[in-house]
């Protein structure tokens, strides 16, 4: 079978899955079935395939640009400055619409302090100490900012710092589709350019590509995403990882089809975790950044073991 048939076919069967999947309807709810389907079980499907999307092609535009299968807004600490701006904005009572704003400063912070202290020619495990350093430094300020919140904003934070994909109305998807299409838009733009740089920075500037500037786009770029997909769901880690890696076993190095495989590849994956934790057990939820995080954490240290190598 075809790389794109086989991920196009676990796609639908995902999104049926993802239909039927959960806690089964009350004999009332049956009398109107499409009601409970399109006004909960569809925008939160839809919310996990736009937030998987959404972080694998964040995931990707950090490894082109910088040439490192281990950068990623998880490892280089972007969702930990997100979710701790966020919490910030919860805290102080901040409108929802400013959320996403307030994550995508936290995500861009947190980038430029892991790159600066990893340098500009850091190796693959400097890059990695360097995130693992800021998601600590943004992980001690989350602990700050609950312990000093009410019991009600202090549940609302631990659930959210968890990665749920919560949803009840169609108005987070649309703003992460919106969202999604505008930078996946903006990236093809440059596509050629981040086919450069993964020749290198010496042959990328000799063919007329300005590296600075291209690498600053692709931050900002993933900064935006990322933040804005924790904002909505939480901090949900290795999904940025799994995407891209996936895009790279099924479709050629070029980002004309990089690109296109990363967001369905994060897309299956996310929308994957988030229903096999609303299937395992009848009684509770498990949620998806708890099952990513299970199945992405032995993926990364496989990795990173071949990176030292």
């Amino acid at each position: 079978m075809k790389p794109w048939l086989l991920i196009t076919t676990l796609l639908f069967l995902c999104l049926v899955w993802g239909l039927l999947a959960g806690a089964p309807l009350p004999a009332d709810d049956w009398r109107d079935p499409d009601g409970i389907l399109w006004s909960i079980r569809a925008p939160r499907l839809a919310l996990g395939l736009l937030c998987g999307g959404a972080l694998a092609l964040s995931g990707m535009t950090l490894q082109s640009s910088l040439r490192n299968e281990l950068a990623s807004p998880f490892t280089l600490g972007l969702s930990a400055g997100a979710a701790f701006f966020t919490s910030l904005g919860l805290i102080a009572g901040a409108a929802a619409a400013t959320l996403p704003l307030l994550a995508f400063c936290g995500a861009l912070f947190a980038g430029l302090l892991a790159l600066g202290a990893a340098g500009r020619r850091g190796s693959c495990l400097r890059l990695v100490l360097a995130g693992a350093a800021c998601s600590f430094l943004f992980g001690a300020g989350i602990a700050l900012v609950q312990a000093v919140a009410g019991p009600d904003k202090a549940g609302r934070l631990a659930l959210m710092m968890i990665g749920r994909l919560d949803c009840l109305s169609w108005q987070a998807p649309a703003i992460l589709g919106l969202l999604l299409a505008i930078c996946t838009s903006l990236l093809w733009q440059r596509r050629k350019h981040l086919d450069q740089l993964l020749c290198g920075e010496e042959l990328a500037g000799s063919r007329g590509v300005d590296v600075g500037r291209e690498r600053r786009f692709c931050l900002v770029l993933a900064a935006l995403l990322a933040g804005t997909a924790t904002a909505l769901c939480g901090p949900i880690g290795f999904v940025c990882i799994a995407g891209p890696h996936l895009a790279r076993h099924f479709a050629p190095p070029v980002h004309q089809r990089q690109i296109p495989a990363a967001i369905l590849g994060g897309a299956l994956f996310l929308s994957l975790c988030d229903t096999l934790g609303r299937s395992l057990s009848p009684h509770c939820e498990i949620p998806a950044g708890a099952i990513s995080a299970l199945a992405g954490c032995p993926f990364f240290l496989l990795l990173l073991r071949r990176s030292r190598e």
